[in-house]
């Protein structure tokens, strides 16, 4: 699919970051510089977000893996500006399956 840079596989999961995340990651660093004008806390807010995407995908995953002892498998799980998504095949026709 266009737009999408793969990271690889976690899990034999697909993980995707959708070319906007760029956008996100030159518009905080442009916006710190601006305040600070110092390039080591444009490094630290780049961290952070990339730290806090991380924790996204970790999310996600819990996601996909819950979905996989299920019998569900998941195609691929995408990070963008807002967040992350874990495509799932269908999901769980049981309430309490889709509640975990």
């Amino acid at each position: 699919m266009k737009g999408f840079l793969r990271l690889g596989k976690i899990a034999g999961i697909q993980l995707e970051v959708h070319w906007t995340f760029a956008l996100l990651l030159i518009w905080a660093g442009f916006i710190e510089f601006q305040n600070s004008g110092n390039f080591e806390r444009v490094a630290v807010n780049q961290g952070f977000i990339l730290v806090l995407m991380a924790c996204v995908v970790l999310h996600e995953l819990g996601h996909a893996l819950t979905a996989r002892k299920f019998g569900i498998k998941t195609q691929r799980i995408i990070l963008l500006p807002i967040g992350g998504v874990a495509t799932l095949d269908k999901m769980p026709e049981n309430r309490d399956r889709n509640f975990w």
